[in-house]
C-alpha cells in the first residue's frame, strides 16, 4: 500500500529544498522516473524535493522508504501540485514564461466532422477556411493578400490571424470540443503551409494551414467554459482561464483511478458523455 506523505509541508519548505538541489546537496533519492517538478525553467525529481523539504519542517529528511512518489492522494506529485508547483510528465515540453495560452477547436464547420483525433495522430494543430485554400501566408506580409482576407467573416479572420501571426512556438493550446476541454499541447514550431495537408474525409477538403504541436498523451476531459467568446475557432485565454483548467485537472486526477479515465487515445466528447459526468460527481462528493 503506498505510504502517504505526512501533513505540514509549505511552499517555503519546498523552495528551500529546490535551493538545496541547485546547490548540489547529496541525497539518497534517485533521478525522476515518470514525472518532474518544473520551477523557473529547471526540472527536479519530485520525490527528492519532498524528502528534502521535510528537513525544514521536522529537522530530518523524510526517508525514501517512508513515502511514495506518484499520482495518488498523499503522494509526492499531488502534494506538490496542491502547494502550487507544476509537476509534469518527464521530458514533456512546458510553455515559456512569456508564452500565451489558446483555446482551439478542430471541427469542420459548426456540426461537421471532428478532426481532433487526426491532429493528435499527426502532432499538429490545423485550421481551414475554403476561401483561403491554396494560399501560403508565409509568402506574404501580414494582412496580404487583402482580397483573400476580405472574403472571410470577422470571426474567421480573427481566428486565422491569431493562428498565422500571433501564436508562437512555446504557446499552450487547449483543445475544445463543444462544452469540453479534451486535450492540451505545446506549440513546437511556426506557421507552415501544406498544400496536401490531411484531408477531411467527408468534404475532401485539405487542411493546409498548420503548426507542429507536442500534444500531451493523457488528459482528463473537462466540462468547462473558458475564453471571452465561444464563437472563435482560436481564442486567446487569460491566466485565470488557464488556472481554472489546471485546477480542475488537478482535482480530477485525484479520482481518475476510480473512473478508469486514463487513456493514450484521443477522446471525442459527446453531449451524453458519462465518463465526464462520473468524474464530476466523484469530485463533488469528495469536495
Amino acid at each position: 500500500m503506498p505510504k502517504a506523505i505526512p501533513n505540514g509541508l509549505t511552499e517555503d519548505h519546498v523552495v528551500r529544498a529546490l535551493n538545496d538541489l541547485d546547490a548540489g546537496i547529496e541525497h539518497p533519492f534517485g533521478p525522476p522516473t515518470g514525472y518532474e517538478l518544473v520551477h523557473k525553467g529547471k526540472r527536479y525529481p519530485p520525490k527528492a524535493v519532498v524528502g528534502l523539504a521535510f528537513k525544514y519542517l521536522t529537522g530530518n529528511v523524510l526517508g525514501v522508504e517512508k513515502f511514495s512518489g506518484g499520482e495518488a492522494p498523499g503522494q509526492a506529485n499531488v502534494v506538490l501540485r496542491n502547494l502550487g508547483f507544476d509537476v509534469i510528465e518527464k521530458d514533456s515540453q512546458v510553455p515559456s514564461d512569456s508564452a500565451r495560452a489558446w483555446r482551439m477547436a478542430f471541427r469542420a464547420g459548426i456540426k461537421g466532422h471532428e478532426l481532433w483525433p487526426e491532429c493528435f495522430r499527426l502532432n499538429i494543430a490545423a485550421i481551414e477556411y475554403s476561401l483561403v485554400d491554396d494560399i501560403d501566408f508565409s509568402l506574404y506580409s501580414k494582412g496580404e493578400p487583402k482580397e483573400a482576407w476580405s472574403k472571410l467573416e470577422i470571426s474567421q479572420r480573427k481566428s486565422l490571424e491569431r493562428f498565422v501571426y500571433v501564436m508562437k512556438k512555446g504557446d499552450l493550446i487547449y483543445v475544445k470540443q463543444g462544452p469540453y476541454i479534451v486535450a492540451k499541447g505545446v506549440v513546437a514550431g511556426p506557421y507552415q503551409f501544406d498544400k496536401h495537408g490531411f484531408q477531411e474525409p467527408i468534404s475532401g477538403t485539405f487542411w493546409q494551414h498548420q503548426r507542429r504541436v507536442n500534444w500531451t498523451s493523457k488528459f482528463l476531459n473537462l466540462r468547462i467554459q473558458v475564453g471571452k467568446s465561444q464563437q472563435y475557432v482560436v481564442e486567446d485565454l487569460e491566466n485565470e482561464d488557464v488556472a481554472r483548467i489546471e485546477h480542475a485537472v488537478a482535482q480530477l486526477s485525484l479520482f481518475a483511478a476510480d473512473a478508469d479515465e486514463s487513456t493514450d487515445a484521443p477522446y471525442v466528447a459527446h453531449s451524453d458523455d458519462r465518463r465526464a459526468v462520473v468524474l464530476r460527481q466523484i469530485c463533488e462528493r469528495r469536495g
